[in-house]
């Protein structure tokens, strides 16, 4: 079997800066909100994961002891934590393309 020829890490990376900047000069606006949502789906799905931990650490106390502090605030924290990035993953976000309106989708 012939090994086929790779691209070098540094070429890589220099072809992505690249389009980078063409992307920026082109349509700086798009790339700069592109960016703020990913930050805001990452920052939802760590407060998933933390909301989460939380509630399932208050249940554990709870099931042991009896003591119901904290129960509802996780839960209803992780649940609002969870809805904004459940909506915009699932691509039902208006403008996100969800009625098929862009072309091949």
């Amino acid at each position: 079997m012939e090994d086929s020829p790779s691209v070098g890490f540094s070429r890589n990376f220099s072809l992505s800066l690249r389009m980078f900047r063409t992307a920026l000069q082109i349509r700086a606006k798009a790339v700069v909100v592109f960016f703020v949502g990913a930050l805001f789906e990452i920052g939802g799905s760590i407060a998933i994961i933390y909301a989460t931990a939380r509630l399932g650490a208050s249940l554990a106390a709870f099931v042991s002891s009896g003591k119901t502090t904290g129960i509802w605030i996780w839960l209803w924290l992780d649940v609002a934590a969870t809805s904004p990035v459940r909506a915009w993953s699932s691509g039902s976000t208006p403008g996100c393309g969800s009625r098929g309106d862009r072309p091949g989708g």
